[in-house]
């Protein structure tokens, strides 16, 4: 819809506008997560016995999980016609100040109304 509305717009230069505006929400999530893990007691235990049984099931899904991260990885650094807009929507992180004036502290005003 943005690529009918914005003169000039590709859905990769839009797809890449979209992932420089998530950066904000993805690390406070993780923080969020990371303080709730590291604050409450007890939030490592592994209470599943099935790891401990299975060793080689263990080993063999997260040998799967490494490989298909590295495959995701691979497919999405390999150089395609997009790749050139997909840059310029992101072009605003060349400028660390101009993004964090324009994205990054917008969105945590927005994020924190919300939650008001």
């Amino acid at each position: 819809m943005l690529t009918a509305t914005i003169a000039g717009a590709t859905f990769s230069g839009v797809l890449g506008a979209y992932v420089v505006q998530k950066i904000f929400f993805t690390l406070s999530g993780v923080f969020t997560y990371l303080y709730l893990f590291l604050t409450v007691s007890g939030s490592f235990d592994i209470k599943s016995t099935s790891f401990t049984r299975n060793p080689w099931a263990t080993a063999v899904l997260i040998i799967g999980g490494i490989a298909v991260i590295y495959v995701v990885l691979r497919r999405c650094g390999r150089r395609s016609s997009s790749g050139g807009t997909r840059r310029r929507g992101g072009a605003i992180l060349a400028q660390p100040r101009t993004y964090l004036a324009r994205v990054f502290l917008p969105s945590g005003i927005s994020c924190s109304l919300a939650s008001a």
